[in-house]
């Protein structure tokens, strides 16, 4: 008798068997296309987020004049259509019309976009409180803006803490910060490349207990762009030695654009620095730059009853003739610029970090 052969397909348990196994391969994979395709989505709303932020951004800084003083609800920025104001912070005690942070929120509907946005503008006060002329015609695409800010105080206290480390090792009283800050020495370079300009600080410090007068201390930079085809730098700084060392480095074939140095506290060096020294010394092949300053020059060349500043500019050990700067008793400042942007109806919120997509920050010089 022949053995029966069962052509008959797959029984009901097989074909049950293999849609379980079929099920449980494919729910990974429709686990990592959910996934993936959420993530997409988001890198894509983050993508459009980043561009409205540019977008704002470089709007703002193609702007002539973007604070205008008010009373003492501090200062506006008339370009923010559709936004609302929603503080302000002066940048010190008592206030300023022209000086601390003011912020603005839109709301996507009113402005036209998908996503909340928030804009912070802010200047500071020790970049506008001496008396000095304009530089008209700054632009922020083709000019540098390098200005101090805290540098001295960074290295007094990095020299201070040697010297108590050393006062409280040697059982001997540690020495005053003023007696340390006028031994210190320093020195600003300007690094000039195709397409990068950094200007970077730095200090010694001499005659000082338990101090390398070898060592250097290097600060916070004054400035640091990334542009091309440069026509200016201005550089705003405070004297308070009698002497400053400037050094110059270029990229080969890349020259450096016009100096233009402000010293902010003028009326100082008229009383306490004479005879103050700022020493330029290109370094690597550079050529010297035309330097137009306020030291050694009348602040206002057309005023009569104007005096002529303390203070010179050498290359190396040779006087310079300097121009002076252009008369105008309004101030230089540099406007610090940050845009956020956020989910659509969260960016005015308390939770709104929670909701952001981007921050950018940038500045310019008017």
């Amino acid at each position: 008798m022949k053995k029966q052969q069962n052509n008959g397909g797959f029984s009901l348990l097989e074909v049950i068997l293999a849609m379980a196994i079929l099920a449980i391969l494919s729910i990974p994979l429709l686990s990592y296309f959910t996934q993936s395709m959420k993530y997409n989505a988001m890198m894509a709303d983050k993508q459009h987020a980043t561009n409205l932020a540019q977008e704002v951004m470089e709007d703002l800084k193609k702007q002539p004049q973007l604070v205008e003083p008010v009373s003492a609800g501090g200062f506006t920025v008339p370009y923010l259509t559709g936004y609302v104001q929603t503080g302000y912070t002066p940048a010190a005690a008592g206030g300023s019309t022209t000086a601390g942070e003011v912020s603005y929120y839109g709301a996507a509907d009113a402005i036209g976009q998908k996503y909340d946005v928030e804009v912070k503008v802010s200047t500071d006060v020790p970049e506008n409180t001496a008396l000095m002329p304009q530089m008209d015609g700054i632009d922020d695409t083709k000019d540098v803006v390098a200005a101090e800010g805290g540098q001295l105080q960074e290295a007094l206290t990095y020299f201070s803490a040697e010297n108590a480390q050393y006062a409280g090792a040697n059982n001997v009283p540690a020495q005053s910060e003023s007696e340390i800050e006028k031994n210190l020495k320093r020195t600003i370079s300007i690094t000039v490349e195709p397409t990068h300009v950094l200007v970077a600080c730095s200090y010694a410090c001499e005659n000082i207990d338990g101090v390398d007068p070898a060592e250097v201390y290097t600060c916070n930079d004054f400035a640091e762009e990334d542009m091309q085809n440069i026509e200016h730098i201005y550089l705003m700084y405070n004297v308070k030695q009698d002497r400053d060392a400037l050094e110059i480095r270029c990229a080969a074939g890349v020259a450096v654009p016009k100096l233009i140095v402000v010293c902010q506290n003028i009326s100082e060096v008229n009383a306490k620095h004479l005879s103050y020294q700022l020493v330029v010394s290109p370094k690597d092949g550079c050529k010297m730059p035309a330097v137009a300053s306020n030291l050694g020059n009348k602040s206002y060349p057309d005023d009569p009853a104007a005096t002529t500043n303390a203070g010179n500019i050498y290359q190396d050990s040779y006087l310079l003739s300097v121009a002076p700067l252009v008369e105008s008793k309004e101030g230089v400042r540099k406007v610090n610029l940050q845009v956020s942007v956020y989910k659509k109806g969260k960016g005015n919120s308390s939770d709104k970090e929670t909701y952001r997509y981007i921050t950018v920050n940038s500045a310019k010089g008017e």
